[in-house]
């Protein structure tokens, strides 16, 4: 009797044991499972802080973008200046005097560029200049010229201090004038035959300094 009882406690014995490995798997195959769900998720927090982040690095990018663009349409300011000089050298190289012009293109310089076309507008100073930029301009220019014996001046009739006055050569006076980000403020670009750099401003009344 005592042997048949040991028998058959050594067959159930692994039974027991699977089932018990089987409910032991089984309880805890969920929790892992919830486990791994929690850690690969995001919490609101985490989104807020990359959204926060991602903000201010656009942000920032287009900031850049905007003093980019403005630093390469102030260059058309300068690069225009010096045709003009370039080109006043040659006109008084053929006339003995300086080329004055009238304001062009006429309208008034703003956010978007102006078509330059002077035989259009029936400018001859500015054709007789011969002053041809490649592509439209957002500044809008003009020059004033005089003889020696005559005061400098701008092109809008303010004598400039630290010239000689009346002046004892032939001079020109040239201007670029815009408002790239349309706030009604107008910077201003001028140039003068009698100095070798170019006076930037911003609003009037103007120093004329830094020459």
């Amino acid at each position: 009797m005592v042997c048949w009882l040991l028998m058959g406690v050594a067959m159930q014995g692994p039974e027991v044991t699977r089932r018990t490995g089987v409910g032991s798997g089984a309880s805890r195959g969920p929790l892992r499972a919830q486990r791994a769900g929690v850690q690969s998720g995001f919490t609101l927090t985490e989104m807020m802080v990359v959204v926060a982040i991602l903000g201010v690095l656009s942000a920032v990018a287009v900031m850049s973008f905007q003093r980019y663009t403005l630093r390469v349409r102030v260059g058309e300011a300068y690069a225009l200046l010096g045709q003009i000089k370039a080109r006043q050298e040659v006109y008084r190289a053929e006339f003995s005097q300086y080329d004055p012009a009238l304001q062009h293109p006429a309208g008034n310089p703003g956010r978007l560029p102006q078509v330059w076309d002077p035989a259009a507008a029936g400018r001859t100073d500015w054709l007789m200049m011969g002053v041809r930029p490649d592509r439209d301009v957002y500044f809008v220019y003009r020059v004033t010229a005089g003889a020696p014996g005559s005061a400098v001046t701008s092109p809008d009739g303010t004598v400039l201090p630290g010239y000689p006055n009346p002046s004892d050569d032939f001079w020109f006076v040239a201007e670029a004038r815009g408002d790239l980000d349309g706030d009604g403020v107008r910077s201003m670009f001028e140039l003068c035959s009698l100095c070798r750099s170019t006076f930037v401003a911003e609003t009037a009344p103007y120093e004329y300094e830094g020459r």
